[in-house]
């Protein structure tokens, strides 16, 4: 019984070092993030400060986008050819142009 506590209480002191380590590497790569959002942003493009917790979700959510391979040229590429080669769209646009023209 003993011995099973002591594992237990070793994993939860490990899962608890994990997110701690997590947080402090959070914490260290946005820092510079929001100090730079702060010291140029409101400045330049009249936007509002953001908060250091507003900046560890922005820096995470680039993250994910850049890492999950998310490429916007290649997107708005395939929508293009999408839009080009269908028919139907043509027609649309034609009936709406019709139904607008003065």
């Amino acid at each position: 019984m003993i011995k099973w506590l002591s594992k237990l209480g070793s994993i939860l002191l490990i899962l608890l070092m994990s997110i701690g380590a997590i947080f402090i590497f959070c914490a260290a790569v946005s820092l510079p993030f929001w100090i730079l959002w702060n010291l140029l942003i409101p400045d330049i493009f009249g936007l509002p400060k953001i908060t250091w917790l507003q900046a560890t979700g922005l820096w995470l959510m680039l993250s994910l986008l850049n890492t999950l391979g998310f490429n916007y040229t290649k997107t708005l590429q395939t929508t293009r050819e999408t839009i080009e080669n269908n028919p139907k769209w043509d027609d649309i646009f034609l009936s709406i142009k019709k139904n607008y023209t003065a």
